[in-house]
């Protein structure tokens, strides 16, 4: 996973940022704007050692 690879994702879970949570490949991936139950296409913002942040593209 790189900054700005954009990827589909499941968002599972809120965190207590109310961030959606996702994972990737192992990753666990916050993605801002997104609710548990939908599908997204997202755009890595950030990459950290285990996990990244990610924004809505579709």
């Amino acid at each position: 996973m790189e900054k700005n690879q954009i990827i589909k994702l499941e968002i599972t879970d809120l965190s207590y940022e109310a961030m959606g949570v996702a994972h990737y490949e192992g990753m666990t991936v916050f993605v801002n704007n997104a609710l548990p139950g939908e599908t997204v296409k997202a755009r890595i913002l950030k990459v950290k050692k285990h996990f990244a942040f990610a924004k809505i593209e579709q």
